[in-house]
């Protein structure tokens, strides 16, 4: 990935990110240099890098497992930027054969022989280059289209750890593109939360055309950090993407939201609400004959699942963020929700 000089080395995540994208099903990768000067021990700027390397792969379908500094008889590892340990340099036992890999390089070319400067620019390379399509347009570094890659916008809400996400990554580093223009017919802030994905691989988003409306023109940024991309994720974002891995019913997401939603303060509090909230959506049936036995079954279901431990150990180490996200995790809600959070804010 890099070289240097003979006392330092030039690291850029966003390449990073990108290479790791390229190879297909990666799920994990760890980070490595050697010390010339034969001292093992991490450097300031080791740490620092570390940092940035571990938050570009936030909350992408693979996890970085750690940097190595490798000494003259030792090495260090640490796999998180303020933890790490000395370790001996082990002796190989046999030599290990590694096969060679080629890579072609292929000349793309242009979509349009047109570079985008402006405004006016951006939205007559956006109409040539989408065709009507939602959609990503990539640029090289002197703003002339090279690639489109086609989006659909409503999965946009949870690219974190997607294969979709990796699927936009992997194509920006197949195009090699230095920029890119968004266009959407529908909600402009999933096409943000593609604008934090692009950030990963150091993308510069130019603009962002919500039909043939420029947001930039707007006043609208349309450039969005990576830390955005979920690294903090709004109560329906969350309880959502946890009640689909769990298979939770329509009834029981709901009683997540509504409790979590009142910010409580413990477990107890957390398990009474529950019980609550599932007594008052009883009715009578021959599934469930009682209440108490709806409620206890109801609860059974959401342990079961692993849906209630996992909200709640995210909820009380302050890794769900119950507000707004700069605006990137807002999305329509349904009536009876908006009706339930004014119920709890008006007492």
């Amino acid at each position: 990935m890099s070289t240097g000089t003979i006392d330092a080395s030039n690291v850029y995540p966003g390449d990073i990110i990108r290479f790791v994208t390229s190879i297909p099903d990666a799920v994990s990768f760890y980070t490595g240099h050697n010390h010339p000067s034969g001292v093992e021990a991490f450097s300031t700027a080791d740490h620092h890098i570390t940092r940035q390397i571990a938050e570009y792969a936030e909350n992408l379908s693979f996890e970085y497992s750690g940097m190595f500094a490798i000494g003259d008889s030792n090495y260090s590892f640490m796999k998180e930027a303020d933890l790490d340990d000395v370790y001996p340099l082990p002796k190989p036992e046999k030599k290990h054969e590694v096969e060679l890999l080629e890579h072609v390089i292929e000349e793309r070319g242009r979509l349009l022989d047109k570079t985008v400067s402006n405004p006016d620019d951006a939205l007559s390379v956006v109409n040539r280059v989408s065709e009507g399509r939602d959609g990503i347009i990539l640029m090289d570094n002197r703003h002339y289209p090279t690639a489109f890659i086609p989006v659909d916008f409503s999965k946009a809400k949870k690219l974190a750890g997607t294969k979709e996400a990796n699927r936009i990554l992997a194509s920006v580093t197949r195009a090699n593109a230095a920029a890119a223009i968004i266009k959407t017919s529908g909600e402009h802030e999933y096409a943000l939360n593609v604008s934090a994905l692009l950030d990963k691989a150091d993308i510069r988003v130019l603009d962002v055309f919500q039909g043939s409306q420029s947001l930039k023109m707007s006043g609208v940024s349309t450039e969005r950090h990576h830390s955005s991309l979920f690294n903090i994720r709004s109560l329906d974002q969350s309880i959502d993407s946890i009640a689909a891995e769990s298979s939770l019913s329509a009834l029981q997401e709901d009683a997540l939201t509504d409790v979590f939603g009142s910010r409580p303060k413990n477990q107890k509090i957390i398990d009474r609400k529950l019980r609550e909230y599932f007594q008052s959506r009883y009715t009578e049936s021959s599934e469930s004959p009682n209440v108490r036995a709806f409620v206890t079954e109801q609860m059974r279901q959401l342990r079961q699942s692993g849906a209630l431990k996992k909200l709640s150990e995210a909820y009380f180490k302050n890794q769900l963020s119950f507000g707004l996200n700069d605006g990137i995790a807002r999305h329509p809600i349904p009536a009876e929700k908006a009706e339930a959070a004014i119920r709890r804010v008006l007492g």
